[in-house]
């Protein structure tokens, strides 16, 4: 709660100290402040290591299932530092908290004026976290239009408010749909290893969405002199087709030259893809349950799939 009124108040870079500043928590109560801080424009486990009593409070210090789960959500921050980082992006050009409380997101919305136990991260993520201990499920409200669980690609209709299961090693979290999603490899820590392909997680909808992709060197000045990106996807659903329109402002190169598309919620019945006026065929290596999988060039200026 706190750090929505930050991010309302302009101070979006903030976050908490994972496990506490003081005390001892317990694995469960660590586990679930890391999956929210995850979710946090600051992430940061701290404690007073001299504070008489003090036990330490790394991932690794509650056990092996707990250090699992941990592992999980610090590696999906590290997957979704495109996002996260186009986010800061948005925050530094136009002022949008990074954080944004769902009255700020629903103003004409009367149900979500109390929905103060969950927040949307960035403009495409809806975050709800687990604050009771023991909880298999949460009650979560979804807003208007339609969402996508991030966990399985259920899809929820808005305007209501559903029981959503949350064991530990999942913190319910929801996708809007239309969003474009670009994720990194698997790291731990940045330029571990080289980023050769950026994978775009796309969730199909039935209205134009659209999303951005800001990028640069990541470090020094260069995208003072122009030297960045601005990648803008439109997501349309028109006389049969599902599209996605790309287009790239800058000049920044970055070090990968392929996507990996994941489009998400694709009806069945699609038999085939076309990316600039070429056409694929759908085949089983590209089809699993409602998820189509596939690559192109970075510089693709539309896909299209005929429903």
């Amino acid at each position: 709660m706190q750090i929505q009124r930050l991010a309302m108040s302009g101070i979006s870079f903030a976050g908490s100290d994972v496990g506490g500043f003081i005390g001892n928590p317990d694995g469960e109560l660590y586990v679930r402040w890391l999956q929210m801080a995850v979710f946090h424009p600051f992430c940061r486990t701290h404690s007073a290591g001299n504070d008489p009593g003090a036990e330490p409070q790394e991932p690794w210090s509650y056990g092996q299932k707990f250090e699992f789960i941990a592992k999980k959500f610090i590696n999906l921050r590290y997957q979704l530092l495109p996002y996260i980082y186009t986010t800061f992006w948005q925050n530094s050009q136009y002022g949008t908290p990074m954080i944004r409380p769902l009255v700020m997101t629903e103003q004409e919305d009367p149900e979500a004026l109390y929905r103060t136990d969950q927040y949307m991260f960035g403009d495409k993520i809806m975050v709800t976290p687990v604050h009771l201990p023991g909880a298999e499920t949460r009650l979560v409200y979804i807003p208007k239009g339609r969402w996508y669980n991030f966990w399985n690609d259920d899809l929820e209709i808005g305007g209501k408010e559903i029981e959503v299961d949350a064991p530990l090693d999942k913190m319910p979290l929801f996708v809007k749909e239309g969003s474009v999603i670009a994720h990194y490899p698997k790291m731990q820590y940045v330029g571990e290893i080289p980023i050769t392909e950026l994978t775009l997680h796309i969730y199909f909808t039935k209205v134009v969405q659209t999303s951005h992709l800001y990028e640069d060197a990541g470090d020094y000045y260069g995208y003072r002199n122009g030297q960045f990106n601005i990648k803008k996807f439109v997501v349309t659903h028109k006389r049969g087709h599902f599209k996605i329109f790309q287009t790239i402002s800058g000049n920044f190169e970055p070090t990968y030259t392929h996507y990996k598309i994941v489009l998400h919620g694709v009806p069945e019945n699609i038999n085939e893809f076309e990316v600039d006026g070429k056409i694929h065929r759908i085949t089983k290596r590209h089809t699993q349950l409602a998820v189509v999988k596939f690559r192109t060039s970075v510089h693709f200026k539309e896909i299209s799939l005929k429903l």
